[in-house]
């Protein structure tokens, strides 16, 4: 679907200067507006590796399952703890983080704002380390709801 161009995604990829640069024009999919070409291009690489899932730890997949049984509850907490951690670098970095507080929409950030590679997947981590433990308390919490309110099911 992709490579014929006809239906999916509002830019179409076309050949670039290089092979590498060819090929991340190919795979730059839009998330917005929803496309099956981007649903199809993250949930394949998903399906092809499933059958791996079993040759995991059993440790790492409980770890997959505690996010997996409440994938709205980190969705939507994951917003707000990324806004109050971009506050805090602002802080730690000495940056301008007036434009983190004010309205929405955001004010265009500043010049420089920001981190390299390194430290984004340091604050990834860090979201996912944190994220943990309050996901797992709301599938337990969940769970057990669950069970007092099933006769009503």
């Amino acid at each position: 679907m992709r490579w014929i161009g006809l239906y999916g995604d509002p830019q179409p990829w076309s050949i670039q200067s290089n092979w590498l640069s060819t090929l991340l024009s190919f795979l730059d999919c839009e998330k917005y507006p929803p496309s099956l070409l981007y649903l199809l291009m993250t949930l394949g690489p998903l399906f092809l590796l499933y059958p791996l899932i079993n040759k995991f730890p059993v440790r790492l997949v409980k770890c997959f399952e505690v996010f997996g049984r409440v994938p709205l509850f980190v969705y939507v907490i994951h917003i707000p703890l990324l806004h109050f951690l971009a506050i805090t670098l602002s802080f730690i970095y000495r940056m301008d983080h007036d434009w983190l507080l004010g309205g929405f929409p955001l004010l265009v950030k500043p010049t420089g704002y920001g981190l390299n590679l390194i430290e984004v997947y340091f604050a990834w981590m860090l979201v996912i380390l944190l994220l943990y433990p309050l996901s797992r308390a709301y599938g337990q919490k969940k769970m057990v709801s669950r069970k007092r309110w099933h006769w009503l099911l």
